[in-house]
């Protein structure tokens, strides 16, 4: 019996039945193509801002007003709700960027909703974001994130675990069975009052085959190997 994991789940199975098995699990619906998301860390300009009047680039290394600003475009995103996306700096909290020098709040003078289409191949792939509470109360920094109609959930915060003042990376499994154009989506998801949650760092990735399954197909190759030496 050789037993091995696939997924979330753990099989056994009988020498004799591996090949196929193995083959057919790890396999199954092929590996995941790569989808980009755009400006998932908040980077490409994005103009001038209001109410400060901020230029994107001005704010970085600045403090107070001017290290922040709320933009009505931000490249690669759908902006709902509020007045735009606002778009802070390490000086605005503070709070350092998880990636590069920007960072969202999904709440600027009301709860906004970010969204961006996306292509998937079939298979398993990943989302992952970087998320911080922005206040000391649950009541207003959650941020509730998925891609429509494969998966929705919520991150909220500050608790055990997800703590204030740094970034908790927020990491998502999930299957693709149809090849096609998805929506990926943020949304500020409890109080409506200008303070909300913090992301940054969006990526959406393949899952790559576990290393267990490349040990196995070798494993395959070697047994295949011996047999044929039995034979002659």
């Amino acid at each position: 019996e050789m037993r091995f994991v696939t997924g979330v789940q753990t099989c056994a199975l009988p020498i004799s039945g591996v090949a196929a098995s193995v083959f057919l699990t790890a396999f199954a619906g092929g590996i995941a193509s790569a989808a980009t998301v755009t400006n998932g860390s908040f980077e490409m300009d994005a103009g001038t801002g209001t109410p400060n009047g901020n230029d994107f680039g001005s704010m970085v290394g600045a403090s107070g007003t001017n290290s922040w600003d709320i933009f009505k475009s931000v490249p690669g995103w759908t902006i709902s709700g509020s007045d735009g996306l606002e778009l802070q700096t390490a000086n605005t909290i503070p709070l350092t960027p998880f990636d590069g020098d920007y960072y969202a709040e999904l709440d600027g003078t009301e709860n906004t909703t970010i969204k961006q289409d996306i292509l998937l191949g079939v298979g398993w792939h990943n989302l992952s974001f970087a998320y911080s509470p922005r206040d000391s109360s649950i009541t207003t920094n959650m941020v509730s994130y998925g891609i429509s109609t494969l998966f929705g959930d919520t991150i909220n915060g500050p608790t055990v675990g997800v703590p204030q003042g740094v970034w908790t990376v927020v990491s998502k499994n999930f299957e693709v069975q149809t090849a096609g154009t998805y929506s990926l989506f943020f949304d500020g998801a409890t109080e409506s009052d200008s303070i909300g949650g913090f992301i940054d760092g969006i990526k959406v990735e393949p899952v790559p085959l576990p290393a267990a399954g490349f040990l196995l197909i070798g494993a395959l190759g070697g047994l295949a190997a011996m047999r044929r030496r039995k034979k002659s």
